[in-house]
């Protein structure tokens, strides 16, 4: 029954380890998807949602590319 007790208390205490080392997941693998394409975004401090008239709306804004004229 002792050799039990020491079983849950190492289940526990690796699972509290486990679950510490998991909340930061996903903090640094993809990050060249946050460099920014656009020279005029960066200018403007990433501020490029609500100006859809190149070929950057895209990404900022994809509701806008209906408004983009070919020219």
């Amino acid at each position: 029954m002792n050799k039990f007790k020491l079983l849950i208390i190492l289940i526990s205490i690796l699972s509290f380890i486990l679950s510490i080392s998991a909340l930061e997941t996903g903090t640094n693998a993809a990050a060249f998807l946050k460099i920014n394409i656009s020279p005029r975004s960066s200018g403007m401090g990433d501020c490029f949602v609500g100006i859809a008239d190149d070929y950057n709306a895209a990404q900022w804004n994809p509701g806008g590319l209906g408004t983009i004229e070919k020219g």
